[in-house]
């Protein structure tokens, strides 16, 4: 599907770099955008801190999310390049949309699978990372837990000697 036969009934956003198309959390915007240029970031809130989750270009779409599901938004979008030219549809264009023009249905399917998909893949990738760090940090725990338990046992034997030795001498005094 081309995005320039999309544009014909969608309004056209010129933008600017750091100019916010949405924030995250922002609700009642029903509103779904495809990037014709430029670049945007996609980022949510980790920790106080935004932390950038997708870089899209030219031929990508996002806020499908809040759009669809009538939520508020799961993330923030910010311009990231000099200037950027964004395709803006209501949810009634999309709905209308939907209706008449079945291929941007496939389309936009198929790019949803993609994101599932790679998101998907880093979530295991996640995991065995994660499984691997326990491990180590299990290993390096064990290995400090064995030294403590050597040092211990040392210095309870030096103890018992200390006492042993203390006992023979004042029985031999």
């Amino acid at each position: 599907m081309n995005l320039e036969n999309l544009a014909k009934g969608m309004e056209i956003r010129n933008l600017t770099k750091n100019q916010v198309v949405f924030k995250e959390k922002a609700f009642g915007n029903q509103e779904m955008f495809f990037i014709f240029s430029g670049d945007v970031c996609i980022s949510r809130s980790l920790s106080g801190i935004d932390e950038e989750i997708n870089h899209l270009k030219a031929g990508s779409f996002f806020g499908e999310i809040a759009l669809i599901q009538n939520v508020p938004r799961t993330a923030s979008a910010t311009v990231v390049s000099d200037t950027a030219k964004i395709g803006v549809i209501s949810r009634n264009q999309f709905i209308v949309l939907s209706k008449t023009n079945p291929e941007f249905l496939v389309v936009l399917f198929k790019k949803l699978q993609e994101r599932i998909l790679v998101r998907t893949e880093n979530r295991d990738l996640l995991h065995i990372q994660e499984q691997e760090l326990n491990a180590a940090l299990s290993s390096d725990i064990w290995i400090k837990i064995k030294e403590e338990a050597k040092e211990i046992t040392l210095e309870e034997s030096t103890e018992d000697s200390n006492s042993e030795s203390s006992e023979l001498s004042s029985k031999q005094g």
